[in-house]
């Protein structure tokens, strides 16, 4: 399948990070996820945020035109300390 054939448009995400100790942590994109999601034209993001007082599931949800983008991922600093080029797709 092309990424021309892949429809998102008005789609919504869910993302969820479980931590090693089974409890849920934060999970908002970061500016390079956003910018993806934004070119598939993804509607809504919901998304974990972290819990200290139990383990049930906490989450957030934005309409992705509303999520301003406010960190970079450790993946993407990794990646520029090394100097790496990460190539991102156009869809």
């Amino acid at each position: 399948m092309e990424n021309k054939d892949i429809v998102l448009n008005g789609t919504d995400v869910y993302v969820i990070r479980t931590m090693a100790n089974n409890e849920f942590g934060n999970s908002k994109p970061c500016e390079n996820c956003i910018r993806i999601l934004r070119q598939c034209q993804i509607y809504r993001v919901y998304y974990s945020v972290s819990n200290l007082e139990n383990t049930e599931l906490l989450y957030q949800v934005e309409k992705l035109t509303n999520i301003i983008p406010d960190h970079v991922s450790r993946g993407n600093k990794g990646l520029k300390r090394l100097n790496v080029i990460q190539r991102v797709p156009n869809f």
